[in-house]
């Protein structure tokens, strides 16, 4: 094991201290293994004498040498012995050690022995006596100086001067590169991240500038664009969109460099840098027959104001008529064809032109006579209306006139008075009567025909009869049968005899006649007692008697 690896075992100064017994043994042992000739680990050109390195071939008064420590600070030795080529060394010296490291006193130049190190346990005096000085190679002793300035604590770091890379002491003190900082070192450590004086572009288009700890400084954000090493540039903010072009339809984006790049160009509208809208700004059509539109600013179709009949075309009003639409030219009907325009039909025959169609059953204006002798006039409808009555006669083309009414009849003495069709005037009737034995008159404006008495009427006949015995006379060869006082039953004379001779052989009773007899009945009244026989003769002489009298025969 090297003699700086030993060293390393020992520790840090904290735990030297709470280990001094510990220490002490090993200094001991330290002492027997550098009096053995051990070497320690020297740096190049140097080699090592009494545990500490020296250059080589150097020798005499001043000799520089290295002190070999496992940590702590630095000693600064006494004066040591000045006389160059002596077999012995003078007084070895005094040396002032710190309070973490042993030291081997002040000696200097490689003696032969030692003598005593002078080294105190403690390391707080640090003063010691040398030995005899030895001979190093073929130079005299050498006293030294063991505390060098330049010295430096073993494991300890540092930044070079330019504070871009770490140096470290090594075993021999000295500083070497260790590692080069990507950014900035402080303190004898790589840290930041970045080189001091550096730029770059930071988030929201921010340059930022890299300070002397390696951090990132934000500067002004810049209009557009931060590219590059924090430059800022472009002419628009990557992402953003307008429209260009002569008539602003062509859209336009800003790419990532910030600079404007052509899209498409616009049909109807461009917004915002889209195109957008439906139709061209200005731009005019029909949206309904009768409803024109027209195209705004932002692409969109708005309905304007009614026309009054008819649009057309380019969203134009025009026309005379809404399509459709049927109205009356006095009796000729027209209609209006989509274009606005009226077409002309066959005027109305017999009829009258109704809301652009012909109807009604008359022509209106017109006049007829009606019922009852009443002018009648066609309405604008075409229908008929009645007018006032005529006090006469209406005749022709509804006209009133006449000076009777026609068919009207009136009594002038004997005579019926009859007014013509026409009512110009009466036609006149001498009344007569209307069959044999009657007598006429005139009377309640109609002639009356009566029986000239003593002519009568009887029943079952509109004749007047002259007759001496009434209705019921028999016509000849007929009698009444006289069976009882009212039996009018007109009968042969042989009838009449035998009931006159049934009277006197029957009896009459008012009560149920003894059987067989039964009643006769020639008259309702007839109870008389008779046989069978008699009473159904009497009933076939009862239904011929209807045709035996004068009146049935039909001839007064």
């Amino acid at each position: 094991m090297t003699f700086s690896l030993w060293l390393r075992r020992i520790g840090s100064v904290r735990q030297f201290r709470a280990r001094q017994r510990y220490v002490t043994v090993l200094l001991a042992i330290t002492g027997l293994w550098l009096a053995a000739g051990c070497s320690a680990d020297c740096p190049a050109g140097t080699h090592a004498v009494a545990g500490r390195c020296t250059r080589d071939g150097a020798g005499g008064e001043g000799s520089d040498e290295l002190p070999v420590e496992t940590g702590g600070n630095h000693a600064e030795g006494g004066d040591g012995g000045r006389k160059s080529g002596s077999p012995t060394s003078g007084a070895g010296g005094q040396g002032d050690g710190h309070t973490d490291g042993a030291k081997s006193g002040g000696m200097s130049g490689g003696g032969s022995s030692g003598g005593d190190s002078g080294a105190q346990v403690s390391g707080r005096s640090g003063a010691g006596q040398g030995g005899r000085g030895a001979e190093a190679g073929g130079g005299g002793e050498a006293g030294g100086n063991p505390g060098s300035a330049n010295a430096c604590r073993v494991g300890a770091t540092r930044c070079n001067g330019a504070g871009n890379e770490v140096e470290v002491c090594s075993v021999s003190g000295a500083w070497m590169a260790k590692e080069p900082c990507e950014a900035v070192c402080v303190d004898g450590a790589c840290s930041g991240d970045c080189k001091p004086g550096s730029k770059h572009c930071g988030s929201g288009q921010t340059p930022e500038t890299c300070s002397a700890q390696g951090a990132w400084t934000p500067e002004a954000a810049c209009p557009f664009v931060c590219s590059g090493a924090g430059a800022c540039s472009g002419e628009c903010i990557p992402g953003s969109k307008r429209c260009s072009g002569a008539d602003a339809l062509t859209e336009q984006t800003c790419d990532e460099s910030g600079r404007w790049v052509d899209g498409r160009t616009c049909l109807n509208v461009c917004a915002n840098g889209s195109c957008t809208g439906s139709c061209m700004p200005g731009a005019q059509r029909c949206r309904t027959a009768k409803t024109p539109e027209k195209c705004n600013e932002q692409g969109s179709w708005e309905p304007q104001s009614d026309c009054a009949f008819v649009c057309s075309g380019e969203g134009e009003c025009g026309g005379e008529c809404s399509p459709g639409q049927k109205e009356c030219s006095g009796q000729t009907p027209r209609t209006c064809d989509q274009t606005g325009s009226w077409l002309t039909s066959a005027a109305c025959v017999a009829s009258a032109c109704i809301n652009g169609a012909c109807g009604g059953g008359c022509s209106p204006d017109t006049l007829r006579c009606g019922a009852d002798n009443t002018p009648q006039k066609c309405s604008p409808t075409g229908v008929w209306q009645n007018q006032s009555r005529c006090q006469f006669v209406c005749s022709g083309a509804g006209q009133c006139g006449g000076s009777c009414a026609p068919n009207s009849k009136v009594c002038s003495g004997a005579s019926l008075r009859t007014c013509r069709a026409d009512g110009s005037g009466y036609d006149d009737q001498v009344c007569a009567p209307a069959q044999k034995n009657e007598t006429a008159s005139c009377s309640g404006n109609a002639c009356v025909s009566s029986c000239a008495a003593p002519a009568l009427k009887c029943a079952g006949s509109s004749l007047c009869w002259n007759l001496g015995y009434g209705c019921d006379q028999c016509a000849s060869p007929y009698v009444w049968r006289d069976s009882t006082p009212t039996d009018h039953v007109c009968v042969p004379i042989d009838t009449r005899t035998l009931a006159a001779q049934e009277n006197a052989q029957y009896t009459m009773v008012a009560q149920v006649c003894n059987s067989p007899y039964v009643w006769r009945e020639a008259t309702p009244d007839d109870h008389r007692c008779v046989t069978v026989d008699i009473r159904t003769r009497t009933r076939s002489e009862n239904e011929a008697a209807r045709t035996r009298t004068v009146v049935s025969t039909g001839n007064p």
